[in-house]
């Protein structure tokens, strides 16, 4: 058995019960996201039916952001937007999708709740467990060096050869599907190049778009430089 199926990633949002009085906050229209993430390290290869991998569950990150409210409900800038704070936390890239899907989601499950409609801030909490498989006898700790926000904000660089490669390909089955760099239509059942963000587009536009930004034409999602 696998050691990442004993301990799959997990990613849990929601509101929290004892938030803190609206009146000690910021009188704007805004999300107040804390985050709490662990690490969870086994030894690759390892079957933990026999006890013989002991995993490395590093210390809970803790970071609070404030975001406005608008950034993490719209889909054009939800994903860029959640991508920069798990990034911030040390979440890689390629577990983010999921993650980032289920954090929008509760979003705006919060945003549009009734019992919200007053709340000028509304408080979501994000548990978060990532499981990483590392080689060798011991199980180390790698530090992840997040991207500046600032530099993710204004697209500088190009997202980088290895990570155009491990793009998926993907089957059109959609009639109204259209590639938004060169405005044409995806024909149904031809081959598109699916970013991580699910967003499909044709493969020769899509790997020059990324070769000058390293930014979702849509979304705006960031991808590794």
């Amino acid at each position: 058995m696998a050691s990442t199926t004993m301990f799959p990633h997990l990613c849990e949002a929601w509101q929290p019960q004892d938030s803190v009085p609206e009146e000690t906050l910021l009188q704007r229209d805004e999300f107040l996201v804390e985050i709490y993430a662990n690490f969870v390290y086994v030894r690759m290869g390892s079957d933990d039916a026999d006890g013989s991998n002991n995993p490395h569950i590093s210390p809970t990150t803790y970071k609070p952001f404030r975001y406005s409210r608008d950034h993490l409900i719209r889909d054009t800038t939800s994903w860029s937007t959640i991508s920069s704070m798990l990034s911030q936390v040390n979440v890689p890239y390629h577990v983010q999708p999921h993650m980032i899907r289920k954090i929008h989601e509760a979003a705006q499950s919060i945003a549009n709740a009734s019992v919200n409609k007053d709340l000028r801030t509304l408080p979501m909490v994000v548990s978060i467990r990532v499981v990483q498989e590392v080689a060798g006898e011991t199980l180390p700790v790698p530090v992840v060096q997040a991207e500046p926000m600032s530099a993710r904000a204004s697209g500088a660089g190009v997202a980088s050869w290895s990570s155009i490669q491990a793009l998926e390909k993907v089957k059109v089955g959609g009639s109204k599907e259209k590639c938004v760099i060169c405005l044409d239509r995806v024909m149904v059942g031809s081959e598109a190049i699916q970013m991580p963000c699910l967003h499909n587009y044709h493969e020769e536009c899509i790997v020059n778009w990324l070769q000058r930004s390293n930014l979702c034409p849509l979304c705006r999602f960031p991808m590794p430089m």
